[in-house]
């Protein structure tokens, strides 16, 4: 079997057993990946094919959804699941790599210019809010203090970002390129987005396809992987401490429209560039009569939409079938001649034209969104200003109450002191003045005792 046959059909069986598991089970599910180690590694161990390198790091991946569906404990806070999943998944990365002899450097583990990595570090940010905003995922504590928050930071960065992207885009990418040439980015995108089936969203998947060709672009020019590790860190982190406190305190229905639109979006930008590979194809291709095929609905659609046009929608394809033929029979004119060239020259075709209307127009709904949430934005921090100042007035006023109760408070104790002091003052003049008096008595009583018959 061809490895252009073999390495389809392992990565389309993982395929199937994850949609296995997000849609029937977690037992069938494990059962199909654990064949599936199997298999590739009796096949690496037995024969000598030319995309044995390939096997045992598709076992990894295996291994990978084994490990997230068995690791986990109920007992144990859901933050540390990533370190039961991936502290055995680093040990048979670093197993692999031993096995095929690879070297840290070969995988992206590469000193080299910073700043091509933090730019794409950088990238984290956003994309981390694009992906929020597709998914919407619960986090995982109700408001976790600075000791969970750090916590969570370490093991995101270590379990999550580094290790899936050693796997991926370090050990992965590497032997597809092996194997499979530049094709190999394109192969270990599938992969990556293959073991997000499981979040059961089509434009979720469609975005961390996106990524996982965006990442993969990125190691492969740079020859180093750790920006795409901080970035996808930054994503994890986001979608985890960052943007479901953020998103506890806006208007959800604005939040919803921006994640529709978001979707759509990302599906158009897919179509457009679908498009574009197949205009590209169509014009390096030379093949007319395919080009013609492909033009003609466009050009009934066109025409069912303007005002002027007479032609209705029964008698439209029949209208340029004739076209077409009249095109196949008879010489083109000099002025068809001279548009042909001038479009293979630059001027855009009827494709390119449509792909900028609709470009131009979702770009006039993107700015039309952006514009509403940064009005809603400034009147929300006018509103947080309005209440702080008015917080700050009434702290005002509090403090200095306070302080004149303090002042009342001293006077008192000073008057409450004076009094006590001027009681212990009466106190004693009293007790002398007892005694006094009952010394007198006692003398006035001695004469009178003494002088009796």
């Amino acid at each position: 079997m061809s490895k252009r046959v073999a390495v389809p059909a392992y990565i389309a069986a993982i395929a199937v057993a994850e949609a296995v598991g997000a849609g029937i089970g977690v037992v069938p599910s494990i059962l199909g990946h654990a064949v599936l180690i199997s298999i590739l590694l009796s096949q690496y161990v037995l024969t000598q094919v030319p995309y044995r390198r390939v096997l045992p790091v598709l076992a990894i991946v295996s291994l990978l959804r084994i490990l997230s569906f068995t690791a986990p404990i109920a007992q144990v806070p859901d933050i540390y699941w990533y370190v039961l999943v991936g502290l055995p998944l680093l040990v048979a990365v670093a197993l692999t790599v031993s096995l095929l002899d690879f070297s840290w450097a070969q995988l992206g583990l590469r000193r080299g210019p910073w700043m091509p990595q933090l730019l794409v570090a950088s990238s984290g940010l956003p994309l981390s809010l694009a992906g929020f905003l597709l998914l919407r995922p619960r986090p995982f504590a109700s408001m976790p203090g600075w000791r969970e928050v750090a916590i969570g930071v370490v093991i995101l960065l270590i379990f999550v970002g580094f290790t899936e992207e050693i796997l991926f885009r370090g050990l992965l990418q590497h032997v597809a390129t092996e194997v499979f040439g530049r094709t190999g980015v394109l192969c270990s995108s599938l992969l990556f987005a293959i073991m997000y089936i499981g979040s059961r969203s089509a434009s979720y998947l469609l975005f961390i396809a996106l990524l996982g060709l965006f990442f993969g672009w990125c190691a492969s020019r740079t020859g180093s992987i750790w920006g795409v590790v901080l970035a996808h860190s930054f994503i994890a982190i986001g979608m985890t401490f960052v943007w479901p406190f953020v998103d506890a305190g806006l208007n959800q229905g604005m939040i919803a429209q921006i994640s529709a639109a978001l979707q759509w979006g990302l599906w158009l930008l897919v179509v457009i560039g679908v498009g574009l590979l197949l205009l590209r194809y169509l014009q390096h291709s030379g093949r007319a009569q395919a080009r013609r095929v492909v033009l003609a609905p466009i050009l009934v659609a066109r025409d069912h939409y303007r005002p002027a046009d007479s032609l209705n929608r029964s008698n439209q394809l029949e209208y340029h079938r004739q076209e077409r033929d009249t095109m196949d029979n008879e010489p083109p004119p000099q002025s068809k001649l001279d548009s042909v060239e001038a479009r293979q020259h630059g001027m855009p075709s009827e494709i390119e034209q449509l792909i900028e209307r609709i470009g131009a127009r979702y770009i006039d709904d993107l700015r039309t969104l952006s514009e509403q949430f940064g009005r809603f934005y400034d009147a929300q921090l006018t509103a947080k200003d309005e209440q702080i100042a008015d917080l700050s007035q009434r702290l005002e006023v509090a403090e200095r109450q306070r302080d004149t109760l303090e002042a009342q408070h001293q006077e008192l104790k000073r008057t409450s002191a004076s009094y006590v002091a001027n009681l212990r003052t009466m106190s004693e003049e009293l007790s002398r003045h007892l005694e006094y008096t009952e010394d007198e008595h006692d003398a006035s009583k001695a004469p009178n005792q003494g002088g009796s018959p």
